[in-house]
């Protein structure tokens, strides 16, 4: 993505911010996308963030204001995603390979310049209730428990965060999405929710960049899950005889993948979503179900 100090000789490509004063400016973007969201909800501050003066070292009370206006209301939350997500979608652009520029609105609609097909890996394991990592652990239980009544006690957290952990922890079932499937942009991420996603048995179309050590981890870990993930592959790369082709299935130990069939899935495994948003869009529309895009 084209940062703040490109100048548009430099011809990027992809999803870029738009020109302003010759420059393609990241807080002139960031303070109008933040005063659209607040607009509706926060007239007041949608004004500040409009007037701030040094967005790059005084954005965070305006991030705060967002929290703080969504509080009230579900419907407040959703004017504030809703209007936010419009804003992006008409001020960040798109150029293509031949130079032309147009809003990232009409992007996604473009002639994709590549198609991707699918590998499917199905977890073996049983779905998870609600954990907590902490530190180098993960809880659950009772010491979940121990460890919420700690912070409520230092002031951490509000004490009313405890019952309704404790209430989570009870009803394992509410977190079951059998059957649901969700798309996870930047799947890899280490605080993204892929891999809990899978722990919960859903179905993850995965979008991340086509590094292979990512996509090792993010294969591994749908392979030993009760979830399933999808993968966009390229299909100019054929499937190694370890990797299954569009069904990677499981090991002979029925624990997962073994190493070669997840270095072969991972090496043809990945897209660059800022590169081509138009081939993302392709593949989302043609999966099975009504996915979710988080």
């Amino acid at each position: 993505m084209a940062t703040a100090s490109q100048a548009p000789t430099e011809t990027p490509t992809g999803v870029v911010f738009p020109l302003q004063d010759g420059r393609r400016s990241t807080s002139a973007a960031g303070r109008a996308i933040v005063a659209a969201a607040l607009a509706e909800v926060d007239p007041t501050g949608a004004d500040a963030a409009r007037r701030e003066t040094a967005w790059r070292s005084g954005y965070v009370p305006h991030f705060r204001r967002l929290v703080e206006a969504g509080v009230p209301s579900p419907e407040a939350w959703t004017t504030i995603a809703r209007e936010g997500l419009a804003a992006t979608h008409d001020l960040l652009h798109f150029v293509a390979a031949d130079g032309s520029e147009v809003a990232l609105r009409d992007a996604v609609d473009l002639d994709a310049d590549r198609a991707l097909d699918t590998v499917v890996v199905r977890g073996t394991g049983e779905p998870q209730g609600f954990t907590l990592p902490w530190r180098d652990t993960v809880l659950a239980g009772d010491d979940i428990r121990a460890r919420v009544a700690a912070w409520v006690a230092d002031g951490i957290v509000e004490p009313s965060v405890a019952p309704a952990i404790d209430e989570v922890i009870e009803h394992p079932e509410w977190l079951r999405l059998d059957g649901r499937t969700l798309v996870a942009c930047g799947a890899g991420a280490e605080m993204g929710p892929a891999a809990t996603l899978l722990e919960w048995g859903a179905t993850v179309a995965a979008v991340d960049l086509p590094i292979p050590r990512v996509w090792e981890a993010l294969v591994a870990t749908a392979a030993g899950s009760a979830g399933t993930l999808l993968v966009p592959v390229d299909p100019t790369q054929a499937p190694t005889e370890h990797d299954g082709g569009t069904e990677a299935g499981t090991g002979s130990s029925g624990r997962g993948l073994d190493r070669d069939a997840v270095e072969g899935v991972a090496s043809r495994a990945g897209i660059d979503l800022v590169a081509a948003p138009a081939a993302v869009a392709d593949w989302i529309e043609g999966l099975p179900g009504a996915p979710v895009v988080g």
